[in-house]
């Protein structure tokens, strides 16, 4: 004789898995044989509680089990709606067009075509009008004994309509495009001076401070000792006519003027006066003028 499974485990016969679960868990610890191995009682107890759950808590034996000891009907599979196909005529359309749809679905009662909210059958074609807004089309296939749904859609390109009264007008569009960008560009242009006098290449630098040194050399030269204050403020006059000698050549050369700074180190020195002596200018424009 089978046994009640549900009034081992003191559950209902309705009962959930999580609650069958936890009666198990309650009773296996109540009735566990670790607490008296001599009793013959414990162990046919843990052993029915074992057996009662793991064929309760298996879906498909518990199904089997409420047939064969209870008498209960077996519940129907889940049916699963299929949809072979949904098809559109064209990928893209235009306001109010009508456009060429088509399916066919499988396993499914209530078919019906969103946004239109158009029931149909489960396979056919019929044609319908679509309005800008309307660019994704779902099929919608449902099951109602299951109650299962499924869908799938068709993503259209809404195309506006081109308006043509009298003369088309790319021509008039193409000046009109052309004069914007002709306002744009000279807008957008920076002019430099047309002469390259303030530009300074290699040998430009290179005389300029060998005249600059000279200069100062003389000018110190002559001038008193105790006029400390005047030989002070021609250095730094000096100082600052070579500063910007060397930064226009920087400019020359296309480099920050902040390379500069390297001068100001200590045994870095050398590597801005090589750039300085070594590399020839850029040809074109800068804020010191145009070179050719």
């Amino acid at each position: 004789m089978t046994k009640h499974y549900y009034k081992i485990l003191g559950v209902s016969e309705d009962a959930s898995t999580e609650e069958i679960e936890e009666a198990y868990v309650l009773l296996k610890d109540k009735f566990n044989p670790v607490k008296n191995p001599n009793s013959i009682f414990l162990r046919e107890m843990s052993e029915q509680l074992t057996e009662a759950y793991n064929t309760l808590s298996n879906e498909e034996r518990r199904i089997d089990y409420d047939y064969d000891f209870l008498g209960k009907a077996k519940p129907k599979p889940k049916v699963i709606p299929l949809i072979a196909f949904f098809k559109c005529e064209k990928e893209s359309f235009t306001e109010g067009e009508e456009l060429l749809f088509c399916w066919e679905v499988i396993d499914a009662d209530i078919v019906r075509i969103e946004p239109f909210g158009l029931l149909v059958d489960a396979s056919g074609e019929q044609r319908i009008k679509v309005q800008k807004g309307q660019e994704v089309i779902k099929l919608k296939a449902i099951n109602t004994n299951s109650e299962v749904m499924i869908e799938t859609d068709i993503i259209l390109v809404y195309t506006p309509q081109t308006k043509q009264v009298g003369v088309p007008p790319p021509y008039e569009g193409s000046l009109e495009r052309r004069r914007n960008e002709d306002n744009t560009r000279v807008l957008n242009t920076v002019y430099y001076p047309t002469t390259n006098g303030n530009r300074v290449g290699r040998g430009r630098l290179f005389l300029g401070l060998i005249g600059y040194l000279i200069l100062a050399s003389i000018t110190l030269a002559i001038i008193p000792k105790s006029a400390n204050l005047i030989s002070g403020l021609i250095a730094i006059f000096i100082g600052i006519r070579c500063i910007i000698l060397i930064r226009k050549r920087f400019h020359d050369i296309g480099q920050s003027g902040w390379l500069m700074l390297l001068l100001l180190i200590p045994f870095f020195q050398v590597i801005p006066a090589l750039i300085l002596l070594l590399f020839p200018g850029n040809k074109g424009a800068n804020k010191y003028g145009v070179r050719k």
